[in-house]
């Protein structure tokens, strides 16, 4: 026992310094093994399983397409809200244009637009995308799916050939998206879509055959988020309000008013006298702005209504405006002219412009897909709208004259003028204002970083004014 050492207790072994070091003091310790066998793909959700399986739209959904649609229908202020956005972006004038080239003059880019016959073949075949609506009636379908269901789609229809003869719009609230393993669309030529007619499978659809466009997308979800989902407890709220009123009107049973008889007046006389005036005033509104004797001592009183109807529908205005991007003005009761034109400067910003850009990029990814039109260098363009005021459209118009941005003759022709230059035997007229005549607006400036210039010689200056004429003779339409 004597020669027997004793190992101090606090002292740790190297094998213990090592598990502490690599595990580290309350560590979470390493995870456990994946259960997916290797190699299985990353998914972007969490889906149910045999999802493909359940084919009725929005399945696990709180709220189903037919529900929002009745919804959208029956709250009558959200549906004028959304019906005045549909007519702003439908009426927006647009055409289409070649993409310009990096540092190109968009004279250029419109000369060579107005020489490129596939933009006038793609001009053409919207004008009337389905053969049946114009551009306008077309797009105001896709926008009421856009902003109710949030499922606007179109079926691409082909000739026998392969080309696009169609792109009809189909109710997207029948449509039932598919996924792979992933959780994400099958590609072609796999089924990506399904249309559901009568609760039943009807039809499979490609991403080739079917374009479906919702506009609000979120990573966890098959389906889009509408403004009419986004604002739904409120309309139900609403319409309730408006049902309670109705029904205030056609079945309630509180009078408008009561007149307390003289004490010794008896039910048969009062009775009697209900009778008369019933039979007096029924349906004669002459006779009811006519003074009425009643008993002595009776004194009528009126029954106080609610007073807060009209701010909580102002209130309501205010939150579908905001939600769809339409302007609140009329809604409101008080409004000043600031109040309003920064209204209408908000609704631009957030909710047509959002819109428009929407439309254009479906547009833009079905004139440019291989699988459809083939043409990566179109763009649609949404063109600008004119000053509805006269002095400032006069007062922007001068100014672009005057920095030689604008033509005079440019102007004429937006204004459906003669040119000017019709009467100069010829000579196109150069801008008025400080541009010199070997200077216009499509060549750099060639003053140095210390506020000199370097003036140009006679040959320089000669060939300067050649280029400038061939630019001015280049600009001959409206700017984009």
């Amino acid at each position: 026992m004597a020669n027997e050492v004793e190992i101090a207790p606090n002292r740790t072994t190297l094998v213990d310094r090592l598990r502490s070091a690599w595990n580290g003091w309350y560590n979470p310790s390493a995870p456990i093994p994946p259960v997916a066998p290797s190699g299985t793909p990353p998914r972007q959700f969490d889906y149910p399983l045999v999802l493909n399986q359940t084919w009725m739209p929005r399945t696990g959904e709180k709220v189903g397409f037919p529900q929002l649609r009745m919804m959208a229908d029956g709250c009558y202020l959200i549906r004028v809200i959304i019906e005045k956005m549909k007519d702003r972006v439908a009426s927006k004038k647009w055409h289409f244009r070649l993409k310009p080239k990096g540092g190109e003059f968009l004279a250029l880019s419109k000369e060579r637009s107005n020489n490129d016959p596939r933009v006038q073949a793609l001009t053409n075949f919207f004008q009337m995308p389905d053969s049946i609506h114009n551009f306008q009636q077309w797009t105001r379908m896709l926008l009421e799916d856009r902003l109710v269901i949030d499922a606007a789609t179109l079926e691409v229809q082909r000739t026998k050939g392969g080309d696009i003869l169609n792109l009809l719009p189909v109710d997207g609230a029948t449509i039932n998206v598919l996924i792979d393993n992933t959780g994400r669309r099958p590609t072609y030529p796999l089924p990506a879509y399904r249309q559901i007619v009568k609760g039943l499978p009807a039809v499979d659809f490609t991403t080739r055959d079917l374009v479906y466009m919702p506009g609000n997308i979120r990573s966890h979800k098959l389906y889009g988020y509408s403004p009419v989902e986004q604002t739904l407890a409120l309309i139900l709220t609403l319409i309730y309000k408006t049902v309670f009123l109705q029904n205030f009107y056609d079945e309630s049973n509180i009078p408008l008013a009561y007149m307390p008889m003289p004490e010794n007046m008896s039910t048969a006389e009062m009775l009697r006298l209900i009778r008369e005036m019933e039979a007096t005033l029924d349906g004669n509104l002459q006779q009811r702005s006519k003074i009425y004797p009643v008993p002595f001592g009776s004194k009528l009183e009126l029954i106080k209504k609610e007073e807060y109807q009209a701010k909580f529908e102002e209130w309501c205005a205010r939150i579908f405006a905001f939600v769809v991007g339409e302007t609140a003005t009329p809604f409101v009761q008080q409004n000043n002219r600031a109040t309003a034109q920064q209204s209408d400067d908000t609704r631009e910003e957030s909710g047509e412009v959002p819109l428009l850009k929407w439309l254009k990029g479906e547009i833009d990814m079905i004139v440019q897909r291989p699988d459809l039109f083939n043409a990566p260098d179109i763009e649609i363009i949404w063109e600008e709208d004119a000053e509805t005021d006269p002095l400032k459209q006069a007062q922007v118009d001068q100014i672009n004259v005057t920095i030689g941005t604008r033509l005079a003759d440019e102007l004429r022709h937006r204004d459906g003028l003669s040119p000017i230059w019709e009467q100069s035997r010829g000579n196109p007229p150069t801008p008025s204002g400080a541009v010199s005549s070997g200077e216009t607006q499509d060549v750099p400036s060639d003053g140095n970083e210390d506020g000199t210039s370097n003036a140009p010689t006679n040959d320089t200056k000669q060939s300067g004014e050649k280029a400038a004429k061939a630019a001015i003779a280049q600009k001959k339409t409206l700017r984009y």
